[in-house]
């Protein structure tokens, strides 16, 4: 099964939205799907469609990533959702302003 964890990159100043990335990896086999919430809602992706690259790691797992460009609001929580089929129930990962990273 993946393992998730989310990190966000610090935008130059205060003015810029903020990118959130999902970094997804350690799962097999190549299929994943990541979506974006916030405050539990999902949100429409970003970007190209179709699902997020999947890369080969060289051990027979595999990683991907999603990323998300937001402008936080006080009291928003955004949840990276991935769902696996070693998973009985999407893998979820919150990240909030101020919530440091595990």
């Amino acid at each position: 099964p993946p393992k998730i964890r989310i990190v966000p990159s610090a935008p130059g100043n205060a003015q810029s939205p903020l990118v959130l990335t999902c970094h997804v990896w350690g799962f097999y086999p190549p299929e994943l799907s990541l979506a974006w919430l916030r405050n539990g809602v999902v949100l429409e992706p970003q970007g190209p469609p179709g699902s997020p690259p999947i890369v080969p790691m060289g051990d027979w797992s595999y990683r991907s990533e999603g990323t998300l460009e937001v402008t936080p609001e006080p009291g928003d929580t955004f949840t990276c959702s991935v769902q696996h089929p070693s998973l009985e129930q999407p893998l979820l990962e919150d990240w909030a302003p101020g919530l440091s990273p595990r």
